[in-house]
C-alpha cells in the first residue's frame, strides 16, 4: 500500500519533491537461501558444484519520522539480531582483497517456515574475534550485526568472430553479514530452540539436500536425451 501510494504521486518523494521533503521508510523482513547444483561446474572430485546464498526477503514498509543515526544502536540502517548457531570458525586472510576477518559457520532459524537456514557471519572485531576463537563449539549465542554491500566491477576483454576485441563489465555484489556484538549466550531449552527442534530442522535440512541433488540429475537427464535427438530447423 505505501509502495502504491508512492508510485501514484501521493506520498512526497525525491522524484516528485526533493530529499528534504521526501518520505522515509523502515524496510524490514527475513533472510532466505537461494541454493542449487551447477549445471556445469564441477568440485575437485567431479561432483556438480553446489551453490548456496543468502537473500533478502523484504516483508513490510512502513513510514518512520527520522532516518536512524549511524551509531552503534539497533536502529542503525542494515542491522540485524539474530539468534545464531555457530558450528566452526575459521579465520580467513586476503592480502590482495583487503580482509582479515574470522567466518563463523553455522545455521539461523526461520521461526515462519521452521526451517534451518546455513549462513557465514564473519568477524572483525578483534575482542569478538578471541572471543569467539576460544569458545567451545558448537553453541548457540543472540548476536547483533550489520550487513555490509560492496560492489565490485571486474572487465573481461573477449574476441569477437571478426577478430575485434571487445571490454565486457562484470558488477558482482557482495554481501557480508558482520557480527558487532556478542548479546548473550543461550541454551537449548523451553525459552528458545530445544534440542527436538535442532534435530527436526536437521533431518529437514538433509530432505532439502537430497532433493536438490535429485532435481539436479533429473534436469541433467532431460538436456542429456534433448541433446542426444538433435536439432531440426524447418523455414
Amino acid at each position: 500500500m505505501v509502495l502504491e501510494q508512492i508510485i501514484n504521486g501521493d506520498l512526497a518523494s525525491v522524484s516528485n519533491g526533493s530529499i528534504d521533503t521526501a518520505i522515509k521508510l523502515a524496510i524490514s523482513g527475513d533472510v532466505s537461501i537461494n541454493e542449487f547444483y551447477h549445471s556445469t561446474e564441477v568440485e575437485a572430485d567431479g561432483s556438480p558444484k553446489f551453490i548456496s546464498y543468502s537473500v533478502f526477503n523484504a516483508a513490510f514498509v512502513s513510514i518512520i519520522a527520522e532516518l536512524p543515526e549511524n551509531n552503534d544502536g539497533y536502529n542503525k540502517k542494515n542491522q540485524f539480531i539474530t539468534d545464531f548457531l555457530i558450528t566452526k570458525a575459521t579465520d580467513e586472510v586476503n592480502e590482495e582483497k583487503g580482509y582479515d576477518r574470522l567466518a563463523l559457520r553455522g545455521a539461523v532459524f526461520n521461526d515462519y517456515r521452521k526451517e534451518l537456514l546455513p549462513l557465514t557471519f564473519y568477524v572483525e572485531n578483534e575482542r569478538l574475534r578471541d572471543y569467539f576463537s576460544t569458545t567451545q563449539l558448537p553453541c548457540l549465542i543472540k548476536v547483533q550485526g550489520e550487513l555490509k554491500v560492496t560492489e565490485e566491477i571486474t572487465t573481461k576483454e573477449v574476441e569477437d568472430v571478426l577478430g575485434d576485441v571487445n571490454t565486457i563489465e562484470y558488477k558482482n555484489i557482495r554481501r557480508q553479514y558482520t557480527i558487532t556484538k556478542g548479546l548473550k549466550d543461550l541454551e537449548f531449552g523451553s525459552e528458545n530452540l530445544t534440542e527436538e527442534d535442532l534435530k527436526t530442522m536437521m533431518a529437514q535440512r538433509e530432505q532439502t539436500l537430497i532433493d536438490l541433488k535429485t532435481y539436479h540429475d533429473s534436469r541433467k537427464e532431460q538436456v542429456s536425451g534433448a541433446a542426444a535427438t538433435g536439432s531440426n530447423f524447418n523455414f
